[in-house]
């Protein structure tokens, strides 16, 4: 396959996973959460553990398709570590954006900070609140949307840039085209927090719409008060 069809088939299929994300990331949180957490701990394997490995490009696709699979699975049962992850990832990519933005690569005690809002960030998506999931999905989703749409629309789908690495080209992208990153994704952050608001019930927990044990649960009890209520009847009572 042609290289640059490769880049514009991975581009697409991330603005349609963003936009999923940033629009339904709460009601298909069960499938879409382990996907941002996924593509997270993907992207720390391959900067800074893959270039320690010297695979062959087989075994470079078994050892990724492997991780993958894996990681997947487990965000999938533990769904506490999946938002998680999740917002740690809408965190690190909204931060870039601001730090880019505003020009804030020299400050001292970047690091810590950034360190210390992801952190933070991941630990309130991580106790699955409504609220907390919507808004670090919408915030992750939408900018992903506007990053992959941009770099496309602006640059192209010329596989060249990523020959050597596959992360550098992203980089110096977000770093020159950050403020008006950052103004698309905020329009579709903002957008996809209003329709998973309008979508989803105060009362829904996450899973629930996809048939989760918690809803069957709930189903289950309502069927056995009904069963209750209608024996006493017939009981007299």
């Amino acid at each position: 396959m042609d290289p640059s069809t490769m880049v514009l088939i991975a581009c697409s299929a991330g603005i349609l996973l963003s936009l999923l994300t940033a629009f339904f990331g709460y009601r298909l949180g069960r499938f879409l959460l382990p996907l941002s957490g996924l593509l997270l701990l993907e992207g720390l394997i391959y900067v800074y553990i893959y270039s320690l490995l010297r695979l062959d490009t087989l075994s470079t696709w078994l050892f990724f398709g492997g991780t993958a699979v894996a990681v997947y699975l487990i965000l999938f049962f533990i769904r506490r570590l999946a938002g998680f992850f999740t917002g740690a990832a809408a965190a690190a990519l909204l931060l870039a954006c601001l730090v880019h933005a505003l020009k804030l690569e020299g400050f001292s005690l970047l690091a810590p900070v950034v360190m210390t809002l992801t952190v933070l960030s991941a630990l309130l998506t991580a106790v699955y609140k409504r609220v907390g999931v919507i808004v670090a999905t919408a915030v992750l989703g939408g900018c992903a949307a506007a990053l992959f749409g941009l770099y496309i629309y602006l640059m192209g789908v010329d596989a060249a840039p990523f020959t050597a690495n596959l992360i550098a080209p992203v980089e110096r992208f977000l770093a020159a085209r950050a403020p008006l990153v950052l103004g698309v994704g905020g329009g579709r952050s903002l957008a996809g927090r209003l329709v998973q608001l309008l979508v989803t019930g105060k009362r829904q927990v996450l899973g629930d719409s996809l048939g989760s044990d918690s809803g069957l649960k709930t189903t289950r009890k309502r069927d056995r008060a009904d069963d209750a209520e209608t024996w006493t009847g017939d009981m007299g009572y």
